[in-house]
C-alpha cells in the first residue's frame, strides 16, 4: 500500500518559502554588490577626471594642493586628506593643506621622515623615505599606525593610504588620505591615487617648468630693454643684419653718422650710401666676412645726403645658431672722418717738411753765394780799389800834395762805402737794432726800409712803450714779420700794410694785415716761392707751441695772426 505523502512535504521546492527569501536575499546582496561597483567605478572616474582638471586649472602650488584634498574629499569620499612637504633641514613633514574631518587631527600629530624615529615608520614617513606607496588597510591593527592610533580611530580613520609627491624626480613630500572603512585600497582605488600623485607631481614641475620660463622671458625681455636702451643712447653706431646684409636694425647714433634715416637703411637700403669707389672692396670684404675667412675692421666712405664725405670703420661680431654656423652680424659704426684728415694732414705736412727742408738747404746755398758774390764784388773790388790806391801813393814822391790828397779822399770813400756795404750785409743777417733796442724798434725800423724800399706805408700799432720778450720769441715775430712783408712786396701789390703788437693774457699777439689782391690759400701751389714762407712762419710758430691763422681771399687782401706763449 502506498503511504500518504504529508501535505507539506508534497509543497514544491520552487515554492519553498525559505528558499525564495534566500534565493532573494542573494539577489539583492548580488544587486547591491553591483550597484556599488558602479558607485565606485563612477566616483573613481569622477575623482579621476576633476583631477585632471585640476592639473589644467591650476596656477600656482596652493591652490593645487587644495584643489587635491578638496577634490579626494567631495568626489573621492574620503574621510580626510592632507598634504605635508619634508623640511630637509629637520626632516619633519609639516602638514600644508588639509580637507574633511579633521578634528585638529593634523595639528596633533607629528610625522618626520627618520628610519630611527616610530615617527618616521608610519606610512606618511615611509612613502616619502621610500619614494613609493604605502597602505594601511587596518589602522586598528597595524602596528606602523601606532602612534596615531587612538588619534585617528576617535575620528574614524579606519585605512589609510600615502603616496609621495615629487618634483622632477626628488621627493619633497606626501598625499595622505583616510576612509571610514576597513580595507578600503583596492587595486583600482591604489591606481586611481597613485595616477593623482603623479599628477600633483607633474603639475608642480609644470608650475616651476611655467616659473623658470616667465623669469627666463621676464630677464630676457630686460635684457632687450637694457641693449636697446644702450643702444639706443650709445654714441657709437649699431647696426644689426643677417650675414648677406639684410639689415634689421640700427640706432640713432648710426642715422646720426651716415645721414641716413633708420627706414631707409633697413633691408638693403643702407648700400646705397657708400662711396662708389669703396663699394666692390666693401662688398667684397663682407662675403669674406660671411665666409669667416676676414675679421678685419672695415674702413670705407659713406656719401651724405647733402654730398658731402664722411669716412667711417665699421667693426662686427658674428652671431652663430645652435651649430656654431654664422646667421648674422651685431656691429658697431665709428665716424674717423676728423682722424682720417688728422691723418691727411700729417702726411701733408711731412710732405711740405720735406719739401721745405730741400728748399731751405737751397735757401742756404743761394744766400751764401749771395753773401760771397756781393763781398766779393762790393767789398772785394772796393777793397783792391783802396790797395791800388794805397800802392801808388806809395810810390809817388812826396812833391806835389795834391794828387796824393785827391788819393786819400778816394780811400776814404771807399772805406766809407765798405763800411755801408758791411752794415747792410751784417743787418740782413740780423739788424743790430734788434739787440740794441728790442723789438718793437727793430719792427719799425724793418718797416720803415720797406717803405723806402716799395713806397708801401707800414703802419705799427701798440699801447707797448717797450716789449721785453725770450729772445727765441722775439727772433720768430720778427722773421714772420719780416716774410710776411717779403711777400707782400712780391704778390700782393699793396698799398696799406696795418701791424698790431699786444700783450694778452701771458702771451703776445701779433697781427699783420695788408689791402692787396688776397690769394686763394686752397689754390696756392705747394712750390711756390709764397707757399714755403708760410710754411716756414707757421712751423716757427708751432715749435714755440704757438697759434698761426691766415686768411686771405682773391680781392680782399691778407690777414696773418700769430699768438705766443711768454714762457
Amino acid at each position: 500500500m502506498r503511504k500518504n505523502t504529508p501535505k507539506s512535504e508534497s509543497i514544491s521546492e520552487e515554492t519553498d518559502p525559505g528558499r525564495l527569501i534566500q534565493e532573494l536575499e542573494k539577489d539583492v546582496t548580488e544587486k547591491k554588490l553591483i550597484e556599488e561597483k558602479l558607485n565606485k567605478a563612477n566616483r573613481l572616474y569622477l575623482f579621476t577626471s576633476q583631477i585632471n582638471q585640476m592639473m589644467l586649472r591650476g596656477t600656482d602650488e596652493t591652490t593645487l594642493f587644495k584643489e587635491a584634498c578638496s577634490i579626494a574629499i567631495d568626489i573621492g569620499k574620503f574621510r580626510m586628506a592632507w598634504i605635508g612637504l619634508v623640511d630637509e633641514k629637520t626632516k619633519i613633514v609639516n602638514p600644508v593643506i588639509f580637507d574633511g574631518m579633521d578634528l585638529n587631527y593634523v595639528s596633533t600629530i607629528q610625522i618626520n621622515t627618520s628610519i630611527d624615529s616610530p615617527e618616521g615608520k608610519g606610512p606618511t614617513g615611509m612613502a616619502i623615505r621610500e619614494e613609493k606607496y604605502v597602505i594601511c588597510n587596518d589602522i586598528e591593527t597595524n602596528p606602523i599606525m601606532a602612534p596615531w592610533r587612538k588619534l585617528a580611530l576617535q575620528r574614524k580613520f579606519l585605512s589609510s593610504i600615502a603616496l609621495p609627491i615629487k618634483r622632477f624626480g626628488k621627493v619633497i613630500g606626501a598625499y595622505t588620505l583616510y576612509a571610514d572603512s576597513k580595507n578600503f585600497f583596492d587595486t583600482e582605488e591604489i591606481a586611481m591615487l597613485c595616477k593623482a600623485a603623479d599628477n600633483i607631481s607633474f603639475s608642480l614641475e609644470a608650475f616651476d617648468k611655467e616659473d623658470m620660463r616667465t623669469k627666463a622671458a621676464e630677464a630676457l625681455l630686460k635684457s632687450e630693454r637694457r641693449y636697446l636702451t644702450l643702444t639706443e643712447i650709445s654714441p657709437v653706431g649699431i647696426f644689426q643684419s643677417n650675414k648677406n646684409g639684410y639689415v634689421t636694425y640700427v640706432n640713432p647714433s648710426w642715422t646720426k653718422i651716415t645721414d641716413l634715416p633708420r627706414d631707409e637703411a633697413l633691408r638693403h637700403g643702407w648700400k646705397k650710401i657708400i662711396h662708389k669707389e669703396d663699394r666692390n672692396s666693401f662688398l667684397k670684404n663682407w662675403q669674406e666676412k660671411s665666409s669667416g675667412q676676414n675679421h678685419s675692421p672695415i674702413e670705407f666712405r659713406v656719401v651724405r645726403k647733402d654730398g658731402s664725405i664722411s669716412w667711417v670703420i665699421g667693426h662686427s661680431a658674428a652671431e652663430r645658431n645652435s651649430e656654431n654656423k654664422i646667421i648674422g652680424y651685431v656691429g658697431t659704426l665709428i665716424d674717423i672722418t676728423e682722424r682720417k684728415k688728422a691723418e691727411a694732414d700729417t702726411l701733408k705736412t711731412t710732405e711740405q717738411l720735406q719739401k721745405l727742408t730741400a728748399h731751405l738747404q737751397t735757401i742756404r746755398e743761394e744766400e751764401r753765394k749771395r753773401i760771397g758774390r756781393e763781398l766779393h764784388d762790393e767789398l772785394g773790388q772796393q777793397l783792391t780799389a783802396i790797395k791800388m790806391d794805397i800802392a801808388w801813393i806809395n810810390k809817388q814822391p812826396l812833391v806835389d800834395p795834391k794828387p796824393i790828397k785827391s788819393k786819400l779822399k778816394n780811400v776814404t770813400q771807399l772805406l766809407d762805402e765798405s763800411n755801408t756795404s758791411l752794415r747792410r750785409i751784417l743787418n740782413e743777417l740780423r739788424p743790430t737794432i734788434f739787440d740794441e733796442h728790442g723789438l718793437l724798434d727793430a719792427l719799425i725800423d724793418h718797416g720803415k726800409q720797406f717803405t723806402d724800399i716799395t713806397g708801401t706805408p707800414v703802419e705799427l700799432i701798440t699801447d707797448e712803450k717797450e716789449i721785453k720778450v725770450p729772445e727765441k720769441i722775439a727772433t720768430c715775430i720778427f722773421r714772420a714779420f719780416q716774410e710776411a712783408l717779403t711777400n707782400i712786396t712780391r704778390y700782393a701789390e699793396a698799398n696799406k700794410v696795418v701791424t698790431s703788437v699786444k700783450l694778452d693774457k701771458g702771451s703776445i699777439l701779433i697781427n699783420i694785415q695788408d689791402n692787396g689782391k688776397g690769394f686763394d690759400t686752397l689754390a696756392v701751389h705747394s712750390e711756390t716761392r709764397q707757399s714755403f714762407g708760410l710754411l716756414g712762419m707757421r712751423e716757427r710758430v708751432r715749435a714755440l707751441d704757438g697759434e698761426f691763422h691766415l686768411i686771405s681771399s682773391i680781392g680782399m687782401g691778407t690777414n696773418i695772426t700769430i699768438r705766443l706763449p711768454l714762457y
